[in-house]
């Protein structure tokens, strides 16, 4: 009786014992925020007392991160003198800085923290309070929560002119959409099941998210357009025009031909 062959081994994820390493990275680009000389504690020889003379220096270099919250102090000057034409004390100050919101006393370094963290690294809105009072810095939810609302309607102009854009001045786009769960209800729908959809092309990628899978989403982008759409065999990515082409995925070809 032949014995049953034993598996091969798998190898772990990651680097293999053994295999080449890939040495320390290069950091040169990091520009240089604070230098320290070090000296040597004695300036005479122990030995023989003669005095130590200057040879040369050794350099070496250490990464550091430093992430903190301050305040931007701003300070308006002002003037005045009795105005003969007018007959009257007038005054002048210099204008005021520049704000993302008026009145606001966060700083767009502070916005772009938030939404980098949120929207980036999917960080939740509490951890990143947590990390801000951390570095001394408290902010209240609701702050957050309606600095975002006020956000969303400065860049809603930007996001309807990049569907433009994707739209009507390019010829070929991907097309895909993923699962996506929104907790919100919506009259008639059971579940919260929505679509992330995405077109992408060479320059733009625009994102759709729709409680629907249907085919008038991609219709609804795409409108008029005339050109190639690379997607999957999804019935809703069909028939979206006679001016369009379809590239469909070879895997999903693939698929199709086996079964």
């Amino acid at each position: 009786v032949s014995k049953p062959e034993e598996k091969a081994e798998k190898n772990k994820r990651g680097k293999q014992k053994g295999a080449p390493g890939f040495g320390p990275k290069d950091h040169e680009s990091l520009p240089i925020d604070e230098e320290k000389i070090y000296d040597i504690d004695e300036s005479c020889c122990p030995d023989c007392g003669d005095q130590w003379q200057p040879v040369s220096e050794e350099e070496s270099h250490e990464v550091e991160v430093s992430v903190r919250a301050y305040r931007r102090k701003h300070r308006r000057k002002k003037y005045g003198h009795f105005c003969k034409a007018k007959k009257k004390w007038v005054t002048k100050r210099a204008k005021k800085p520049k704000r993302l919101f008026p009145h606001s006393i966060y700083g767009i370094s502070f916005w772009t923290f938030l939404l980098n963290g949120k929207f980036s690294l999917h960080i939740p809105i509490n951890r990143l309070r947590t990390l801000l009072k951390q570095k001394g810095l408290d902010v209240s939810q609701g702050t957050i929560t309606a600095g975002f609302a006020r956000i969303l309607k400065l860049i809603a102009p930007l996001y309807a002119e990049i569907k433009r854009y994707s739209r009507e001045e390019k010829a070929h786009w991907h097309i895909d959409d993923t699962g996506w769960k929104v907790f919100v209800k919506i009259e008639g729908k059971n579940g919260f099941g929505w679509h992330l959809w995405v077109f992408k092309s060479d320059d733009v990628c625009v994102f759709v998210l729709s409680p629907s899978r249907g085919r008038e989403v991609p219709k609804s982008h795409l409108g008029d357009s005339c050109g190639v759409v690379s997607c999957d065999r999804l019935a809703a990515n069909k028939k979206l025009g006679e001016a369009i082409i379809y590239a469909f995925c070879w895997v999903h070809e693939r698929r199709h031909f086996r079964q």
